[in-house]
């Protein structure tokens, strides 16, 4: 499927430590307070041009660009983005990671998201589940079972395990080939060989992007606003 080029690739971007370099950008502060637990953000992280190439054939929700997310979650009365990006997973405050990447309006490029009616519960779950991975590290390999996770890993497992063992969220083909020659893009090549790792094409994964447009989930907030279903 052609959006499953997205697994490596956008977590990848976020593992780059130029990614954390992006989160003095200026934005307008904002009200975040009809954010609940459990809600997913995901984000359009700008990187260069390997970022300009992924993009252009890995869009997410209406053809917004995804190549990142969390989760939210409760540590007291606040809440915090957990998330996995460049060593490990850990909390971000909501404002950290809205300022981390804007577009030219200076609003945060992220889409918020919560699950459809029926899961609340389990997004509650889910993202109890998902502080017991702080501390994990980041998976760099993208390798399933290897006690290490990627931004949608994180998800997905965190998920999973709220489900009492079952997927909630779908596993899929990772491919890595240019949706042009059909292809290994070089910069996979590179980067997997620089591990003494071949690359992992057709391996099971999950990517932001895909998740982003999953019928479990609807959009209530989009690059600065929410959408007039939340405030009523």
């Amino acid at each position: 499927m052609k959006n499953i080029f997205l697994a490596l690739i956008f977590c990848l971007l976020l593992f780059a430590k130029v990614i954390l370099a992006q989160t003095n950008n200026e934005v307008a502060d904002y009200d975040y307070s009809l954010f609940k637990e459990g809600d997913l953000l995901f984000q359009d992280i700008d990187c260069g041009p390997l970022c300009d190439a992924i993009e252009g054939v890995t869009q997410g929700h209406q053809g917004f660009d995804v190549s990142h997310m969390g989760i939210l979650v409760k540590k007291g009365d606040s809440l915090w983005v957990c998330e996995a990006i460049d060593k490990s997973v850990h909390l971000t405050s909501i404002p950290d990671f809205m300022k981390r990447t804007s577009n030219q309006d200076g609003d945060p490029k992220v889409l918020g998201a919560r699950l459809v009616d029926g899961y609340s519960s389990l997004a509650k779950k889910a993202a109890k589940e998902a502080l017991k991975y702080i501390g994990t590290p980041y998976d760099s390999k993208f390798s399933d079972g290897d006690l290490a996770l990627y931004c949608s890993e994180l998800i997905y497992y965190s998920f999973k395990t709220a489900n009492g063992g079952k997927d909630f969220f779908k596993l899929e083909p990772m491919t890595f080939n240019s949706p042009e020659t059909g292809k290994i893009l070089e910069e996979w090549k590179k980067y997997f060989l620089e591990m003494n790792l071949t690359v992992p094409e057709g391996m099971l994964g999950c990517n932001p992007a895909a998740y982003s447009k999953s019928e479990k989930i609807d959009i209530i907030y989009d690059s600065g606003d929410f959408l007039s279903k939340v405030k009523e």
